[in-house]
């Protein structure tokens, strides 16, 4: 009994490392597993942002470097920024109020912040 409870101890703290490794927060769960359908939703417009800002730096950073010309690369990114802020709007008026309507605002914001700063 004494080596069950130890090995259920080493999981659960197997688990905390783990996930605060890969996420940054202390739990047991995934967050992923205890978020609403609204908030992955969120979640998953919130990376793809991320990966369309990384490929439009990316872009700057081959053009300046090599010297190729990667209009099509930053304007492939631009246009996945404007996609994903029309569905962010379109998300936000169906959200009711709640975390992922709070995150739902701040990415807004920030894309349009990301926006202003490309003009």
């Amino acid at each position: 009994m004494k080596k069950f409870v130890v090995l259920i101890a080493v999981l659960a703290a197997g688990m905390l490392v783990y996930n605060y490794a890969t996420t940054g927060t202390v739990s047991l769960l995934p967050p992923s597993m205890t978020m609403s359908e609204d908030e992955r939703a969120v979640q998953e417009l919130e990376q793809r942002f991320d990966d369309a800002r990384q490929q439009y730096s990316q872009a700057g950073r081959t053009a300046g470097l090599s010297g190729l010309d990667t209009t099509g690369d930053a304007d492939g990114a631009l246009r996945s920024v404007q996609k994903i802020a029309t569905e962010l709007a379109s998300l936000q008026q169906r959200l009711p109020s709640g975390p992922a309507k709070e995150k739902a605002e701040t990415l807004a914001a920030t894309i349009e912040d990301y926006s202003r700063s490309l003009r």
